[in-house]
């Protein structure tokens, strides 16, 4: 994408995405209905001034990895735990109901083949955390049971739906499901999210006992987004959602950060809120390009009515 394209591209996304997501949350509606309308608006659906381009869908998938960041900084993990039985149940709810409906349909109306119909409905099991937990955000529900059961459930809707695919993909290239791969990769993402969160606390003493004496600006949101790129580059390496790395960031800042090292080393509090602070203005920016994205990849034109 050339520079005029791509910078007259991101003044439309943020402008109609902040218009709109304010006229949406002053008529008591998710601001995320609004920034997706905006990307319906001037997407190939209505005004068909942008066209979806591999660079704005790096920037929207940035932008879901911070907004996942942000989250986590205020997810209480030992409350995401308690929650673990309701939200296991509503993310098997979650993945069988519309890998059952889905590959039905696909197979009975659609008259799809057997196997393209399933992983279709596999592919349908995944869910937005990124909506989800935003919509709850807007709502003051964030921190609530309900949304730590939520956040929860999509976290695992999301894994589930990566080892679906991938037990779906190893048999259509090899004719077998493939165990002993799928089950690799659920210990990889596994070991991810249980070693991750300690890895980047222990980064973080260590960027606070290297940070200069004199006020340096911005110290904070740089370090931020290097532990990000750090864990989403590692999440991707084993093949889980990337977004997980801004998560497991997210749980590192948290002040409910839960780990046998407290007892012997000192809460940065001080630090990480400087972190929270000057990274905010990034999500505030980057996340709502995700969601205006998503309105943009939509063709509501090739709909057949």
């Amino acid at each position: 994408m050339a520079i005029d394209n791509f910078v007259l591209s991101l003044f439309l996304i943020l402008l109609f995405g902040r218009l709109l997501g304010e006229a949406f949350k002053r008529l008591q509606l998710p601001a995320v209905v609004g920034e997706i309308t905006a990307g319906i608006l001037i997407g190939p659906s209505l005004l068909g001034w942008i066209a979806p381009h591999e660079t704005l869908a790096v920037m929207a998938e940035l932008g879901v990895i911070l907004l996942l960041f942000s989250i986590g900084c205020e997810t209480s993990v030992k409350r995401l735990f308690q929650a673990g039985s309701s939200a296991v149940g509503v993310a098997l709810l979650g993945i069988a109901i519309p890998a059952i409906v889905i590959g039905w349909v696909s197979l009975a109306y659609l008259e799809l083949p057997g196997f393209t119909a399933l992983y279709l409905g596999c592919a349908l099991t995944a869910t937005s955390i990124g909506v989800s937990m935003r919509v709850m955000a807007q709502a003051k529900r964030s921190q609530s049971r309900e949304g730590h059961i939520i956040l929860g459930a999509a976290v695992i809707d999301d894994i589930a739906g990566v080892i679906l695919l991938s037990l779906l993909f190893n048999f259509a290239s090899s004719g077998e499901v493939g165990l002993i791969p799928s089950g690799l990769l659920i210990l990889k993402i596994g070991a991810f999210l249980f070693l991750a969160p300690p890895l980047a606390r222990l980064l973080l003493y260590l960027f606070r006992a290297i940070k200069p004496r004199e006020e340096e600006t911005g110290y904070e949101a740089i370090i931020t987004m290097i532990l990000i790129c750090l864990f989403a580059w590692l999440a991707h390496a084993l093949h889980a959602p990337a977004l997980l790395g801004g998560f497991v960031v997210g749980l590192a800042l948290s002040r409910q950060f839960i780990s046998p090292l407290n007892r012997y080393l000192k809460n940065p509090f001080s630090f990480t809120h400087e972190m929270e602070v000057e990274s905010k203005p990034l999500v505030d920016i980057f996340a709502p390009i995700f969601f205006v994205y998503v309105g943009i990849s939509l063709d509501l034109s090739q709909i057949d009515l």
